[in-house]
């Protein structure tokens, strides 16, 4: 750190209080830029959210293969967790075997409200995981925006 911002006091923030005070400013700015959109383009812009999205998640997951293999339910489940772990601190897997793996998350990281929106920005998931491996599926069982008090994330075996 230069001797001018010295004399001013600043104080580097440690990595950890950054990440807890940032994430959710972007998630949130992320959720309004989604709604702006949608407000202004209708259904042009919830489906140029959902092309984003899963163009994302195919870069992701391509990125990934490339440095080895990440394939099956446990592998491809632990890249997935490392995901949400980014942006959540309250999730739950409540299912795990060779067939499905269940994650519950009981706040939305974004707070989305509207389900169409929610299931446009999980295209990202579903591009990256069946990007990984395409016997795997994923899918949304519970859902906030729809009503229930979790939301349900499941990867299964096709």
């Amino acid at each position: 750190m230069n001797n001018l911002v010295k004399k001013l006091g600043f104080e580097r923030i440690p990595p950890e209080k950054k990440y807890y005070s940032a994430v959710p400013g972007l998630l949130n700015r992320i959720k309004n830029l989604y709604e702006n959109i949608c407000d202004i383009y209708g259904d042009d812009g919830l489906e140029l959210i959902r092309k984003n999205s899963k163009e994302y998640g195919l870069q992701i997951g391509k990125r990934i293969n490339s440095k080895g293999e990440v394939k099956g339910i446990r592998d491809v489940g632990c890249f997935i967790l490392k995901v949400f772990d980014n942006v959540a601190e309250n999730w739950e897997v409540t299912h795990f075997d060779d067939d499905r793996l269940v994650i519950e998350v009981p706040r939305c990281p974004y707070t989305f409200e509207s389900e169409a929106l929610c299931k446009a920005h999980i295209q990202m998931e579903k591009s990256l995981i069946e990007t990984l491996d395409d016997s795997l599926d994923y899918r949304v069982g519970k859902s906030i925006p729809a009503g229930d008090r979790v939301c349900e994330h499941i990867l299964l075996r096709k």
